[in-house]
């Protein structure tokens, strides 16, 4: 699905991040304690009124589960 526009303010003017370092989104293990792996996380946000409108992490493959 590709956001055209802020659902809450109706603005086009749409503006993309990303979080980082200590941000990052890390992988879970078995026990779903947070690991050491983990992935940027990039956004999509209205540059009128901040509403964060997507969410996605650049490396989704380091989120695949492994086999036991």
């Amino acid at each position: 699905m590709k956001v055209e526009k802020c659902p809450e303010c109706g603005s086009k003017n749409l503006g993309r991040g990303e979080f980082s370092g200590y941000a990052c989104m890390t992988v879970c293990n078995a026990a779903g304690k947070p690991g050491f792996r983990g992935s940027a996380v990039q956004a999509v946000v209205c540059s009128d009124c901040g509403l964060i409108l997507e969410l996605r992490v650049k490396q989704p493959h380091k989120f695949a589960p492994k086999d036991r």
